[in-house]
């Protein structure tokens, strides 16, 4: 039996752990793949997957045994946002097990994107602006905003959300006057993305779908001056 070790041992030797770390933001599904190297499929990959505390979450590890699997770090009854996630995998071939790949996973919150407020349609001339309540404090919202008559009038560029308080300090967009004043226009505010203000470690978010909002303005009357005789 001590020679059988040694020998498998000696068969396994060589084998390097490497260790990396992920940030992810927000909880989403997640897949997570190691390449099968010289095994032609033949291999079996044991996952494991720990907390900070060393509680085992691998029964939440969806393909088992596989070179590809998924987490549904969604589920907020099982994952904590904040907390540290430990996941592992040993690859076994003919009995022989290869280096142990471990990935570290910071679970941070993600951004979470405004609200556009509703407007009624406006007449030209009069100030209004389209509104964005709530929202992760600090990020900056890439939007657009269209025209039914003439296309594109403002960006993409970038705006950024309060640093305190986003639903009592709304941030303001200013609704564009009428390229003609006697046509009305319809103008769609379009938000696409967030990006990160550098006080965290999270990656742009891709706002999916786009949210958007739209107003009409209306020309003002062009009263002829009072006739008199």
């Amino acid at each position: 039996m001590i020679k059988l070790s040694l020998v498998m041992w000696l068969l396994c030797v060589g084998l390097q752990t490497f260790s990396q770390t992920q940030t992810l933001c927000g909880q989403q599904l997640e897949t997570y793949t190691v390449d099968d190297g010289d095994s032609s499929g033949s291999g079996n990959y044991t996952w494991t997957l720990q907390d900070s505390g060393a509680n085992d979450f691998t029964p939440e590890v969806n393909n088992q045994g596989q070179n590809q699997i998924t987490i549904d770090w969604s589920n907020t009854a099982v994952f904590t946002v904040g907390e540290t996630y430990t996941l592992s995998v040993i690859e076994t071939v003919n009995g022989c097990p290869g280096p142990e790949q471990i990935l570290t996973i910071e679970l941070v919150a993600g951004y979470e994107p405004p609200t556009i407020t509703a407007l009624a349609p406006v007449c030209d001339g009069n100030t209004t602006n389209f509104e964005l309540v709530g929202g992760s404090l600090s990020a900056f919202v890439t939007y657009e905003i269209t025209s039914n008559v003439n296309g594109s009038v403002v960006g993409p560029t970038t705006v950024q959300l309060d640093a305190v308080d986003t639903n009592t300090n709304p941030t303001l967009i200013p609704v564009p006057a009428l390229a003609d004043p006697t046509v009305a226009e319809t103008f769609t505010l379009t938000l696409t993305d967030m990006d990160d203000d550098g006080s965290d470690s999270c990656n742009a978010l891709d706002i999916d779908p786009d949210l958007t909002e739209s107003v009409t303005v209306n020309p003002a009357p062009t009263t002829s001056a009072i006739d008199f005789n």
